[in-house]
């Protein structure tokens, strides 16, 4: 075999080692590291509205106004966890965060209002479950 071949053979090498690693960077992105903060586009209340998860805190986000929802999230072992003020009375609500949205699982059976995936502001197109929304200019609402 020629020097010219075994170059190639090197070069082959390194570049199938090079896509192997940024595709398995990829999956452990989408499987396991997806942050919790964010925009989550909500399609069940009317309007333009949001869901903002930043700093621990959970609020409603519209483009007229920002609303305290009185819930706080946190990472409790090895899931995220939805908690609210005592007088609130809210279920428990377990976060799976994706890098297309997150799914809010209910822990109890009379709560099952809350078992349901809000796509991340942009991805609003992948949630099956309704008709397709796009964001109508409503960029100002991420200041």
């Amino acid at each position: 075999m020629s020097a010219q071949h075994k170059g190639r053979g090197k070069r082959l090498i390194c570049i199938l080692l090079g896509i192997a690693s940024v595709v398995s960077a990829l999956a452990f992105w989408l499987c396991c590291a997806a942050p919790v903060e964010g925009l989550y586009y909500n399609k069940y209340i009317s309007g333009v509205t949001y869901w903002q998860f930043k700093d621990g805190k959970v609020t409603l986000k519209t483009p007229e106004q920002h609303i305290d929802t009185g819930l706080t999230y946190a990472r409790v072992g090895n899931q995220w966890i939805i908690r609210a003020r005592a007088e609130l009375h809210q279920p428990e609500v377990v976060l799976k965060p994706g890098p297309f949205g997150i799914r809010m699982i209910c822990t109890e059976k009379d709560s099952q209002q809350w078992n349901r995936f809000y796509p991340r502001r942009g991805f609003s197109w992948l949630d099956s479950s309704g008709p397709y929304q796009p964001d109508r200019g409503d960029r100002k609402i991420l200041k």
